[in-house]
């Protein structure tokens, strides 16, 4: 899944091509039960089997869209892993530091800002428009790189 030789790319989204996004976004979210990584040890891969059902974390999460996106015909550089900043409900900032998100970003042909795919809920948004303002943007996959990360603050 290294981008090393993978161009920049957009999505033309037909018709169809949002439906699918939508559809690969709310079934990944449906697939797992969220469980966080211990700090420290964090694990990027694909779901853990405990008790007999899948867990994983954000970052978990996006891989396994991110897998579905290429398989449904999406250009691995259209869609790119991207790391974040979120203040989560109920959460005091100032006492407990930050917490680090990664979700999946796709780019869209014609628009500048990339769609937003979060295990935390089931509608995409649009990266810095109205509920998106949420996330402080860290970095995310830098396409033509195989470890690259473009910074985005």
């Amino acid at each position: 899944m290294s981008l090393e030789n993978v161009e920049p790319g957009a999505v033309n989204f037909g018709s169809d091509g949002r439906k699918v996004l939508n559809r690969i976004n709310t079934l990944v979210n449906g697939q797992a039960i969220y469980l966080e990584d211990v700090r420290g040890a964090d694990r990027w891969g694909p779901w853990r089997i405990v008790d007999g059902f899948r867990r994983g974390d954000c970052e978990d999460y996006a891989i396994h869209k991110l897998q579905a996106c290429t398989a449904s015909g999406f250009p691995r550089g259209a869609c790119r892993l991207a790391v974040c900043e979120i203040i989560p409900e109920g959460l005091d900032h100032s006492r407990n530091g930050p917490v680090y998100h990664c979700v999946l970003f796709v780019y869209e042909r014609g628009n500048f800002e990339p769609l937003i795919l979060d295990n935390r809920r089931d509608k995409i948004l649009r990266k810095n428009v109205g509920a998106a303002n949420q996330y402080k943007w860290i970095s995310e996959e830098c396409p033509g790189h195989k470890f690259w990360w473009r910074k985005l603050s």
